[in-house]
């Protein structure tokens, strides 16, 4: 079984884990033609602070879908999660945030 599919399959396990998952974006969204525009053209333009967290192991799009993403003020994480980092590698997530709020200086709690 190839890498994909493998990981397919333990996120689509991870479903069931979550009481009434909510389908209704997935049905809609990922079906609208604007979602499967590139519009990393634009954001060397966003000039607020982001944190781009992108998951080694993401099947859905790709681990490599940071390639290109130029905002100016960013903190870009690579994290050995996949797609749903809150449920994969919740620790990881909190690290990044923690490193992207002290490195803009935002006061969290």
């Amino acid at each position: 079984m190839n890498i994909h599919k493998e990981n397919e399959m333990k996120m689509n396990a991870t479903y069931q884990e979550i009481p009434n998952w909510n389908h209704d974006f997935s049905a809609v969204g990922m079906v609208h033609n604007d979602y499967l525009i590139n519009f990393k053209m634009f954001t060397p333009a966003i000039k607020i602070p982001v944190l781009f967290f992108y998951g080694e192991n993401d099947w859905t799009i790709g681990p490599e879908h940071y390639k290109g993403v130029l905002f100016p003020n960013m903190v870009l994480w690579k994290s050995s999660s996949g797609h749903i980092p809150f449920m994969e590698n919740k620790d990881d997530l909190g690290t990044a945030m923690d490193v992207f709020l002290n490195t803009y200086k935002i006061n969290h709690p």
